[in-house]
């Protein structure tokens, strides 16, 4: 009997897939044995204006890749070296400003990562991912593990200790409101949550329509793997990343 419905990302580089052919059908019908969803996601390296070599996956594959982490369980596998996540809707945009992080900082907290071994005989991950989905590992909407930390500007590191939260609420301000690294304000308040979409995190439903009124200090521009955005004023920002006009201006760049 699977622990839940899940879905579980087996990320690899295009030169591994040849190599990676036993390990990636061992995983698919471990999948399917335990009624999980496999979804193989292979990734290439592309040059950025410097010449370096840069890891990197399809935007549309980390776009619907986080947006599912907030409505399902979740695995992100990886063979050999963490790929990187563009944080711009234009590949191009991406590797020019250097605007990509480890796709494991980019989904943490949100999901399951763990990095595998081209072994087929080794299912230790599928044990790791089927212990997770019994946890709950998110208190409610005021868990800073909620924060789309490529839109909020911190420092979270090890925010699965109570310790490393109440360091980060002490440094960032109260769970309701918050203030990050650009002096942008982000503030829950339930009596204006809007919207019928109930999103997960980590095994916690929260409330429909959650989201923090985010107000920058000044015109800044925004980015996500789903969008880029030119904002002044106050808007709203959901844990999956979606961004929402407010009644500051709002500007769709890409």
């Amino acid at each position: 009997m699977a622990a839940c419905n899940g879905h579980v990302f087996f990320f690899y580089h295009e030169q591994d897939l040849a190599s990676s052919r036993q390990l990636r059908d061992h995983v698919a019908n471990l999948c399917t044995a335990r009624g999980w969803q496999f979804n193989p996601r292979p990734f290439s390296s592309l040059r950025d204006p410097r010449g370096r070599s840069i890891p990197l996956i399809a935007v549309d594959v980390a776009s619907g890749l986080y947006r599912l982490c907030h409505r399902a369980r979740v695995a992100t596998l990886v063979l050999s070296s963490d790929p990187r996540v563009p944080l711009h809707p234009r590949t191009q945009d991406a590797l020019t400003y250097s605007r990509h992080i480890p796709l494991k900082r980019f989904v943490a907290y949100k999901c399951c990562w763990y990095r595998v071994p081209n072994d087929a005989s080794n299912d230790t991950w599928a044990g790791v991912f089927e212990s997770w989905c019994k946890r709950v590992d998110c208190d409610n909407e005021r868990d800073p593990r909620c924060l789309p930390f490529h839109v909020f500007k911190g420092e979270a590191e090890d925010l699965n200790t109570e310790e490393a939260r109440r360091q980060f609420n002490h440094k960032y301000g109260a769970a309701s409101d918050r203030e990050d690294d650009t002096q942008t304000h982000w503030r829950l308040n339930p009596k204006t949550y809007h919207g019928q979409d109930a999103l997960t995190i980590a095994g916690c439903a929260l409330p429909a329509g959650a989201h923090w009124d985010v107000l920058p200090p000044s015109k800044r521009q925004f980015y996500t793997p789903s969008g880029a955005w030119d904002i002044e004023g106050h808007f709203n920002a959901y844990p999956d990343s979606h961004l929402r006009p407010g009644s500051g201006k709002f500007r769709k760049l890409a």
